[in-house]
């Protein structure tokens, strides 16, 4: 009775985490596969000298959408809807408020002349998907399944809560916002779409319970109030914009545009080339948004965040000689192992996302789409592998 006693004060919010994350995966999966497939489109920001940079189409699908609707390689796209566009970032908050059958409405300027153009998107997402999307999906599931089994197997002891955290929080990423994403959750009332919101985008302070595991791994480090005080200084700088961001986007996005629209500028791109525009819609400092203000904490934040990474995985490292029994000393290995294989998923995944745009030709077979089945098959063994990690070192501490 003791035990179930001292476990209680733990489970009212452990099973509200929970649950608003495993709202989150249910509605960004539905999205994915029953929301609006695209509309054709294959864009490019371009600089303009003394101007803001300008969203041009630089090629039209066959028979997509898009080409119905009569857009030409070398259009301008200005307004999608209400949203004035000047870059990817307004591009990806405006086709999250798409809908199926909803004719969007696209003002476009083709040399000196301008126009408007109707363009409705009739096909589901789920018939454009390849394996690799497929696979995506699948890994999603297992990872929110294996952290939601840690954590409740486990609930009192906080390096597990901490690893079921990160495993949610990667289940439920998004980089790009898919389409529909934003209408759906503005169908939801404000308690429930905001926190499904904030689940989604929560990576994006994914190095906060990382280097607090690492600190107490595998036991609490003697570390000063002032360290702990500085890794919590993301979320008590970034959260309130996060929340911000996310009303703006779901509820108001027609405020984003300020008096501008975003603005990405040649940082921001290079950012968005890795992390996505995430970053960009809720790292935004709205409603006191200047183009290099945006840019100066966008940089913080990625400076922060790889610091956070950085300093994590030094300190795993460090543990891993400071162990002398054999047992743990074994699981650290394969922690370590595991550590260095997320890093090399990590940077296959960006070099797949962007090697025709960095290198200017198709990538080879290890970089190609099809390779993003073998990247999720390695991420669903990584998730099985520190689950059981954390299970047998935590069930190891408690015996001894």
């Amino acid at each position: 009775m003791p035990t179930i006693m001292a476990r209680r004060p733990h489970r009212w919010w452990m099973l509200l985490v929970a649950s608003i994350y495993t709202l989150a995966l249910c509605l960004n999966a539905w999205v994915e596969a029953f929301g609006p497939a695209g509309i054709g489109l294959q864009y490019t920001v371009r600089d303009s000298p003394g101007a803001r940079p300008f969203f041009e189409v630089e090629n039209v699908l066959l028979g997509s959408p898009l080409e119905q609707a009569g857009a030409q390689a070398g259009d301008v796209i200005e307004r999608a809807d209400r949203h004035a566009i000047s870059g990817q970032t307004d591009w990806f908050l405006a086709r999250s408020h798409f809908a199926v059958d909803r004719p969007i409405e696209l003002w476009v300027r083709r040399g000196q002349e301008k126009f408007r153009l109707s363009v409705t998107v009739t096909r589901r997402n789920w018939r454009t998907w390849d394996p690799g999307v497929l696979a995506l999906q699948i890994t999603r599931i297992v990872a929110l399944l294996v952290a939601l089994t840690v954590v409740f197997l486990r609930p009192s002891d906080l390096r597990v809560r901490l690893v079921s955290l990160l495993f949610a929080m990667v289940a439920v990423a998004e980089a790009f916002p898919p389409a529909g994403w934003a209408a759906t959750l503005q169908r939801w009332p404000p308690p429930l779409s905001i926190p499904i919101a904030l689940a989604s985008v929560s990576w994006l302070l994914i190095s906060v319970p990382w280097l607090s595991l690492a600190m107490r791994f595998p036991r609490p480090m003697a570390v000063p109030s002032w360290v702990w005080a500085a890794t919590l200084a993301p979320l008590i700088v970034f959260a309130p914009l996060m929340l911000l961001s996310a009303v703006a986007v779901v509820y108001e996005p027609s405020s984003l545009a300020m008096p501008l629209p975003f603005i990405d500028l040649a940082r921001t791109r290079a950012l968005q080339s890795i992390w996505g525009v995430i970053p960009t819609l809720f790292i935004n400092p709205w409603p006191l948004y200047q183009p290099g203000r945006h840019q100066l904490l966008l940089q913080l934040w990625a400076v922060l965040q790889l610091l956070w990474w950085m300093a994590g995985s030094v300190a795993i490292v460090l543990a891993s000689r400071r162990i002398v029994e054999e047992s743990e000393r074994r699981l650290i290995r394969l922690l370590v192992v595991a550590l260095a294989a997320v890093w090399g998923i990590g940077i296959h995944n960006v070099f797949v996302r962007n090697w025709g745009y960095w290198f200017g030709y198709s990538p080879p077979g290890g970089f190609s789409t099809v390779s993003l089945v073998a990247e999720a098959v390695g991420f669903v063994f990584l998730a099985v592998t520190l689950a059981y990690w954390a299970m047998r070192h935590t069930g190891a501490t408690r015996s001894t």
